[in-house]
């Protein structure tokens, strides 16, 4: 199942930015609303600013689900400040904070597309400063927006599991996706096991491949590293494995070799430029 664009590490980002608007303006609606309390011919403006505190902590609850979030905040109606003329300074500092932080508060839950579009300019303005630009694309991704992504690509790595039916399927978009036959793409098999029957050279014979798919084996060490955010660490202890058929040596030389592929491949492509 394609995962809630919640779930994804972009929109992951966006959402705490977003979180973080909605606690302060809520906050400082909450401060308000107070101060509007204690004063009995200020009871319209209170009502009005509970109102907008319950509507935004409506759209805080819902900040899980994009598609939702973006509903609610697409059909928030904010009530009319009243217009009873009232001399308060109370009064006034309130109408401000209202048209401030509520603003603040909602820009950024935008439409998921109009979103995405953004990340085109995003990748541009990256490659203005960096050698390489690596974007790790997902199903949750409009598919135009990825085929856009994937076509100023210089190189594409297509990321399979070692199973059947997910070769099966990256077999049928090869045939239908010239992309997928260009030089600008490589085949990277992770979480590989090389007992398994569907090893790189008999995906790389099903798959029709010139050149031997890359893989990047299944280890322990690595995928606990990964979650302790200790990768770094991880590949300096193995620079002394020395045995050939230590697990973590042949984890090393297979990553080495997907390395120097990729590597070759785009200075082949640029070449060709």
């Amino acid at each position: 199942l394609e995962k809630d664009f919640a779930d994804t590490p972009w929109g992951e980002e966006l959402l705490k930015e977003i979180d973080d608007e909605l606690i302060d303006s809520l906050t400082t609606l909450e401060n308000v609303s107070n101060s509007l309390y204690c004063e009995p011919e200020l009871e319209k403006f209170w009502q009005t600013i509970r109102n907008d505190i319950d509507m935004l902590q409506t759209l805080k609850n819902n900040l899980g689900d994009w598609d939702k979030a973006y509903e609610i905040n697409q059909n928030l109606k904010f009530v009319t400040w009243p217009r009873q003329k009232v001399d308060s300074e109370i009064k006034d500092n309130a109408k401000i904070s209202i048209a401030t932080d509520i603003g603040h508060a909602t820009q950024n839950v935008i439409d998921k597309k109009e979103l995405q579009q953004e990340y085109l300019e995003l990748i541009s303005v990256a490659n203005m400063y960096y050698d390489r630009v690596f974007v790790d694309l997902d199903n949750n991704i409009d598919e135009e927006i990825r085929e856009q992504i994937m076509d100023r690509s210089d190189l594409v790595i297509v990321n399979s599991s070692q199973n059947y039916n997910s070769l099966k399927e990256l077999k049928e978009n090869k045939e239908k996706n010239n992309l997928l036959k260009s030089a600008k793409y490589l085949v990277l098999i992770g979480r590989y096991d090389k007992y398994s029957k569907y090893n790189s050279k008999n995906i790389t014979r099903f798959l029709e491949e010139k050149n031997q798919v890359l893989t990047v084996p299944y280890n322990t060490l690595f995928f606990e590293a990964t979650n302790e955010a200790k990768v770094p660490d991880f590949f300096l202890s193995l620079k002394r494995t020395i045995d050939a058929d230590d697990r973590n040596a042949i984890f090393i030389q297979e990553v080495k070799r997907a390395s120097d592929n990729i590597v070759y491949r785009l200075q082949e492509l640029q070449i060709r430029m």
